[in-house]
């Protein structure tokens, strides 16, 4: 993953810094010999703090831990620690010290963030492992899917809910594309590989899937690229999606081979993008990324010349894509999560909190965003303890 992709990523997980609401909320300061002690206790990664913040790697170690202790934390500033299990366990016991639930909360947001940035390297399954291990305090689950699951990987929103959200991010993954024994990316070889891998970690968790929107949003305009068809064929278009759902299911019925867990899987979510920035040739992070410049610029030039479809046309895509993948899990006995009208307003487009005209993801540091966000980490818990 390219570094704007990784800064994209984090901040739609808003783990650069949570709204300022939070801010408002924090709890009372300890007395900082307190933090420090805490936090050294269970294992403060300070050259990594350093080498995160230009402003600490100019200061001593001692500075930049007393740092931390006093203010990094209230900035919501990133930070590791080695021993998250054991810095939880603190936090059930000290129920009252706030600040100690905030600073661990930080410790998780910073691990989802690093099993997020490369989701193929040993430590980013060492981080896997430890975000399913067995708490308390809330329930476990494992998130694949593409980078709107960002929406799930909450990790603020989703504890609220009784969630820890532990993700296995394919970025530009597509739903048709799992089915294919050679893919590009291989992102099925790697799901198979991880859900193994995890075994019985797995069990009495939800595994939650999230595929779908690359489909209907740039495989099939890449489709006609490929094939030099210019005009827009609703009809043509809705073929292809239906293909790609029915080799979805093929790809869960697989899954369910190596996967201990409860499998849910969740539909898209309606489009964002303006007309406008469709007509030009939307690419996205990933697919600049994946391409060398020249070929990016070459294929947003194919995607500007191509017809595209209106905003209610790639809605009604949408809720088509949703049909479709509710119908597959009927006939699977999975739970199928639909998210896709409560992100609408009264106009039967995207709240305008939620949506950016320029990006095809949802813009979810709202008020509103959380509360959805929330409802659907009650939903999956009570999916998951039927």
């Amino acid at each position: 993953m390219s570094p704007d992709n990784i800064h994209a990523q984090a901040n739609r997980l808003s783990l650069l810094a949570p709204d300022g609401r939070f801010a408002l909320n924090l709890p009372e300061s300890p007395a900082p010999q307190d933090a420090i002690a805490f936090i050294q206790r269970h294992g403060f990664d300070v050259a990594a703090y350093q080498a995160r913040y230009s402003d600490m790697a100019v200061v001593s170690t001692e500075t930049a831990t007393r740092h931390f202790a006093m203010h990094g934390w209230r900035e919501n500033r990133l930070a590791s620690f080695a021993h998250l299990d054991a810095m939880r366990q603190s936090c059930m016991s000290n129920p009252q010290a706030g600040w100690m639930r905030y600073i661990m909360q930080i410790g998780m947001q910073t691990l989802t963030l690093k099993v997020l940035t490369n989701c193929r390297t040993p430590e980013s399954f060492a981080g896997l492992v430890q975000l399913l291990a067995p708490r308390d305090d809330a329930l476990p689950m494992l998130v694949i899917g593409d980078s709107h699951t960002a929406f799930l990987n909450q990790p603020w929103p989703m504890l609220a809910a009784g969630m820890v959200p532990a993700p296995i991010l394919c970025s530009g993954g597509s739903a048709r594309g799992l089915a294919n024994p050679n893919p590009r990316a291989d992102y099925r070889g790697l799901i198979f590989q991880r859900l193994s891998a995890l075994g019985m970690a797995l069990l009495h968790r939800p595994v939650l899937f999230k595929f779908g929107q690359v489909d209907v949003e740039f495989v099939f305009d890449m489709k006609r690229i490929r094939e030099g068809v210019r005009h827009y064929d609703g009809a043509a278009a809705r073929s292809f999606i239906a293909q790609s759902i029915e080799r979805y299911g093929q790809f869960l019925d697989e899954c369910r081979q190596y996967c201990r867990g409860r499998m849910i899987v969740m539909g898209i979510f309606p489009p964002t993008l303006s007309d406008e920035t469709i007509q030009k040739g939307y690419i996205n992070a990933h697919i600049a990324f994946l391409n060398a410049e020249d070929d990016a610029r070459a294929l947003q030039q194919s995607l500007a010349a191509l017809e595209h479809p209106d905003i209610v046309e790639r809605m009604a895509l949408a809720r088509y894509t949703n049909a479709l993948i509710a119908d597959v899990c009927a006939r699977r006995d999975l739970p199928f999560i639909d998210e896709f009208d409560a992100l609408l307003g009264s106009n039967g487009m995207v709240l305008p909190e939620l949506a950016i005209p320029t990006d095809h993801h949802l813009a979810l540091a709202g008020d509103h965003g959380r509360r959805r966000i929330m409802a659907v980490g009650r939903q999956i818990h009570a999916l998951a303890m039927a």
